[in-house]
């Protein structure tokens, strides 16, 4: 990932807006993001599906 890729999702920001073109790593981001909420504790599995619902 990029330097600015890992500051997403590292970021402790409620939303974060990830703009980018196609082939860029957007996916990548919000995945990584997850992953890091969930691994340091800052989300619940259940929190995160709410939100998504």
């Amino acid at each position: 990932m990029t330097q600015e890729q890992r500051e997403a999702y590292v970021s402790d920001e409620a939303n974060t807006l990830v703009l980018a073109g196609a082939g860029l790593g957007k996916t990548s981001v919000m995945i990584a993001r997850l992953g890091y909420l969930l691994k340091s504790g800052l989300a619940k599995p259940q929190e995160v599906m709410d939100a998504c619902f």
